[in-house]
């Protein structure tokens, strides 16, 4: 069982590090290989003992704040009012049978460094599936750990283009050199990622998953006392 103090500093790291839709990466044990990975969601519990109210309360105006400086298209995922109403206020559960906190390898597009080959996995369960399997000229294959990011707070991981040729897909598509140049060794056709976000149509930016810029968490400090009536 994990001392009070450890779990303390473990929800603190969670806290800064490991909010949800945010990328880390992971090592796995012996330290073979690391990989970017997404943070799916939480295993949460209610915060008890703090005075919700004004904690939302405060929250409302520091976003609204935001807002007014930096526009409209700044602020995305919120509801229009933050109060108990539509927010609950909730930390990382302790448990020694369910991890606290969930994630997924992400992105799930692998290469071979050698002969260019891609590999596009389509969910985290099949690439848990294959994780082990090389590529065809014998060696590893390793994750191309971008993605692409726009500042609507749109991101998902970059995937394997298609060729335009009708019946080629993603078959014979192969990466030149060690950037997102992707080409099909059956017509020669070089094929690109979409440069417009899904959801705001807005130009999309192709980043390194790890950038701390893609993610910026925010804090604020608050002082509660127990006598919840002094701050209705």
């Amino acid at each position: 069982m994990a001392s009070d103090k450890t779990m303390h500093r473990g929800v603190q790291q969670a806290l800064y590090k490991y909010l949800p839709e945010n990328w880390v990466d992971f090592t796995q044990s012996g330290g073979s290989l690391t990989y970017a990975v997404h943070v799916d969601n939480w295993n949460s519990v209610q915060l008890m003992g703090i005075n919700n109210k004004r904690l939302l309360r405060v929250v409302n105006q520091q976003i609204k704040e935001y807002k007014n400086l930096n526009g409209d298209e700044s602020v995305v995922g919120f509801p229009s009012e933050i109060n108990e109403d539509y927010v609950d206020v909730l930390t990382p559960k302790i448990s020694d049978n369910i991890a606290a906190i969930q994630t997924s390898v992400k992105p799930w597009v692998f290469v071979c460094k050698k002969c260019g080959h891609v590999r596009q996995y389509y969910s985290y369960d099949e690439f848990k599936r294959r994780e082990h399997e090389r590529c065809k000229c014998g060696e590893n294959l390793t994750q191309l750990r971008m993605i692409r990011v726009c500042k609507c707070g749109y991101a998902d991981g970059v995937f394997v283009p298609k060729c335009k040729t009708p019946g080629h897909g993603t078959k014979y598509m192969i990466r030149k050199g060690s950037g997102l140049d992707f080409v099909c060794t059956a017509c020669g056709q070089r094929a690109s990622l979409p440069h417009y976000c899904p959801e705001c149509k807005q130009e999309l930016k192709i980043k390194p998953a790890l950038d701390s810029s893609n993610y910026i968490p925010f804090s604020l400090s608050l002082i509660f006392i127990r006598f919840l009536s002094l701050f209705p």
